[in-house]
């Protein structure tokens, strides 16, 4: 686990021609985030792919003011690649421009010369690969991560039946929710209550969601009083303060699942770059 520092600094972007309606610089604010690209791939230092993964990672921040949830790629095989990231549906549009500006910068730093990287923050995801991510369902690699504070011995047992059926009913949820997101409360004993999130990615289908999040239940760390899965199409939370806000925001979650794939052309020194943006609907 990482905590990094936001330093306001102008942002700098590769691609002149892109035309950007707005973007939000974020505020001075401590990120702690994990990365794991162990086991991929390098790519060769100045080599088409590297160029197309920097040209690339900023159009993310162009659009995470106006949608929660983007998938996007640029180039061609064998040096295409591919981007998306996933904000929290509890978040508004200002705090995802800030993680995806903060993940967009970091996951380079962690992994400057990898060929495929995730990066999880508190309220976002971004990952990149030279394969598709588009509805493909992955569950590794993941991290766990937790309180250090153990439950009481004489509250193990109720605790964790508390946890596991409070998660085992959100999970059956998710998967019929559109955006693939909810959060469930529970008491444990008289005052003390559970919270709990789960999240997949909006393109997944519902058996797909289900899958994940059940995969990331059995690494949850049941004897502490809070806990964190993360995998690249979903992940869980749990704690005994509340930890997430009380709405939802599922058009802006959503609002680039909607429409045609489209293709843009930017031009950059002299060479014409293809940019496909993929847009999904919902089965």
């Amino acid at each position: 686990q990482h905590t990094q520092a936001m330093i306001n600094t102008p942002i700098s972007l590769p691609l002149p021609l892109l035309i950007i309606p707005l973007i939000i610089i974020p505020t001075t604010k401590a990120f702690d985030y994990f990365t794991n690209c162990t086991g991929s791939p390098n790519y060769t230092q100045n080599s088409p792919y590297q160029t197309n993964l920097r040209n690339l990672l900023p159009t993310l921040l162009t659009q995470a003011s106006s949608s929660g949830f983007y998938n996007t790629s640029l180039g061609r095989p064998p040096n295409q690649v591919f981007a998306l990231y996933l904000c929290r549906a509890d978040i508004d549009s200002r705090r995802c421009s800030e993680c995806v500006y903060e993940a967009q910068n970091h996951i380079l730093q962690e992994c400057p010369t990898q060929v495929w990287a995730v990066l999880w923050y508190d309220e976002c995801m971004l990952r990149f690969n030279s394969t598709p991510l588009y509805r493909t369902m992955q569950v590794s690699p993941s991290d766990v991560s937790w309180n250090p504070v153990n439950v009481t011995r004489n509250q193990t047992r109720i605790f964790s039946k508390v946890l596991n059926d409070t998660m085992a009913g959100l999970v059956n949820r998710i998967g019929n929710e559109s955006g693939r997101f909810g959060t469930e409360e529970a008491i444990v004993t008289g005052s003390e209550k559970l919270y709990t999130l789960a999240q997949c990615t909006p393109d997944l289908s519902e058996g797909e969601c289900e899958k994940c999040l059940r995969v990331g239940m059995g690494e949850l760390p049941i004897m502490q009083l809070g806990g964190r899965v993360v995998e690249p199409s979903c992940n869980l939370r749990f704690e005994v303060s509340k930890f997430y806000g009380d709405s939802v925001n599922l058009t802006f979650l959503l609002s680039a699942t909607n429409g045609t794939p489209t293709s843009l052309v930017i031009s950059q020194r002299g060479k014409t770059i293809n940019l496909v943006v993929n847009y999904f609907s919902k089965c």
